[in-house]
Order: structure tokens, then sequence, then C-alpha cells
């Protein structure tokens, strides 16, 4: 993870990870908890994914269902489209 964010920042990566939230979730079925949480390799990686996008700049999405997924989308195009470079050039 410590290299994967190093690599982030030296090329200024924003990273807007999308993983599968709620009824998506891979092994929804073996849940751990009777509660209904979802296991703790999820928990844990979900925080990474949040971290990982918070660092670069990104924001991280765990659409709960199929109907999530073209707005979240939609967000990430929009702030994509607001993303500009400011440059000095010196002659």
């Amino acid at each position: 993870m410590d290299a994967l964010v190093e690599k982030a920042r030296e090329r200024d990566v924003v990273i807007f990870p999308v993983a599968l939230g709620g009824t998506l979730q891979p092994l929804r079925n073996k849940k751990t908890k009777k509660n209904g949480a979802p296991p703790s390799v999820f928990t844990k990686g979900y925080a990474a994914l949040d971290s990982l996008a918070g660092i670069t700049g990104g924001r991280a999405y765990f659409p709960e269902s199929v109907k999530d997924f073209a707005s979240i989308y939609g967000q990430i195009a929009a702030m994509l489209r607001h993303e500009y470079v400011l440059a000095l050039l010196l002659l």
C-alpha cells in the first residue's frame, strides 16, 4: 500500500475506486456476523480504498445496487471535467 501511495503521489494521480457494496458484495451470503455486517476483509478493504482515494484527492464509492453505478460514474466524470493543471512557463 505504501509503494502504491508513493507512486500515485509521484505521478499526481487521483484515484476514484468503485468497489462493490451492499447486495453486490461478493460472498454476501457468507456473513460472519449475525447483524449482517460484511466480513472483516471487506471492512479492511473498504477502509484501504477510502484512504487511498483521500490521499490522492479522489473519492471512494461503494454502490449498494446496480442502479447506483450511473450516478457514481456521472459524479466521477463531473469531477474529472473540472480538473486542470497550472504551469509556469519560464522563457
